[in-house]
């Protein structure tokens, strides 16, 4: 029956064929298309967070760093402070001793002259001290007691100085 059929149906039949596989064709080239498209897309997704996690993790890296380096100079800077301190502190013990106004005069502008060169005369302690201490004029203090008892006050009051900022 197919051998009898007319040309024109032959040729209809032909191109449905043709068309059928086109389609067909079609259909999984898109199929494949599609597939391939979103396994490209999770790759790149995947990749991509990979990146981020791991500039994240150098990111913290470096800034662990940082915050270490930054602590251990913080820790260098009080422990040379503390020893400055020391030293600063040492001629109120020697104006105390003979009660000399001059000489504990001294050691008290030394004292301010220090915490100005190391930027620690705003700190909130500091402050305290500078205020409660500053309307004295050692020099003026007419006994070597008097000059001795404010020595021995200063050294006290002195002691407290703040090394840094307090977080």
């Amino acid at each position: 029956m197919i051998g009898d059929a007319p040309f024109w149906l032959k040729l209809w039949n032909k191109g449905i064929d043709i068309a059928a596989g086109v389609v067909t064709s079609t259909l999984s080239a898109a199929v494949v298309a599609l597939i391939a498209t979103w396994t490209w897309h999770w790759k790149r997704t995947r990749d991509l967070k990979y990146e981020a996690d791991k500039q994240h993790q150098q990111h913290a890296i470096a800034e662990e760093l940082a915050q270490q380096k930054c602590a251990a100079e913080t820790f260098a800077r009080q422990s040379r402070l503390s020893q400055e301190l020391q030293a600063i502190l040492r001629p109120f013990a020697s104006a105390g001793s003979p009660g000399n106004p001059d000489r504990v005069q001294d050691a008290w502008d030394n004292w301010v002259t220090w915490l100005k060169q190391n930027q620690l005369e705003y700190l909130p302690d500091n402050q305290k001290i500078i205020n409660e201490w500053a309307g004295y004029n050692f020099r003026q203090l007419n006994s070597q007691q008097t000059a001795s008892q404010f020595a021995n006050k200063l050294i006290v009051a002195t002691q407290e100085t703040q090394l840094s900022p307090r977080s």
